[in-house]
């Protein structure tokens, strides 16, 4: 991003005002299929940016990972892109054929 910055002639400047967050406790109740797994192992000590096919498990991977930081976390998504499966009803049984660890939750327990 720097370099297609000074390309254009200009000057990037960044200032990371981003918060740790606070301590949180998590429980992921879901089983990570083997192709995530790996993905998930690697992700665990970054900053995580998370784009895939529909259907390949970004949030049970995501939940996975925010439950391994035990940290309050900030979760930006494209709300379009989400929705068009219900916009389309043509594709709702691709929803309804996943299997159940899609539909995990990576949440505060219950005090």
């Amino acid at each position: 991003m720097a370099s297609l910055v000074e390309q254009a002639g200009s000057r990037l400047e960044v200032t990371d005002e981003r918060q740790a967050g606070e301590a949180r406790e998590f429980t992921f109740a879901a089983t990570l299929t083997r192709q995530q797994q790996t993905p998930v192992a690697e992700l665990r000590d970054h900053d995580l940016v998370c784009w895939s096919h529909r259907g390949a498990g970004k949030t049970v991977m995501a939940c996975a990972v925010i439950a391994t930081h035990a940290t309050s976390t900030l979760v930006l998504v494209d709300r379009k892109t989400l929705a068009e499966p219900v916009a389309h009803p043509h594709q709702r049984n691709a929803w309804a054929s996943k299997p159940a660890n899609s539909a995990a939750v990576a949440a505060k327990p219950a005090a």
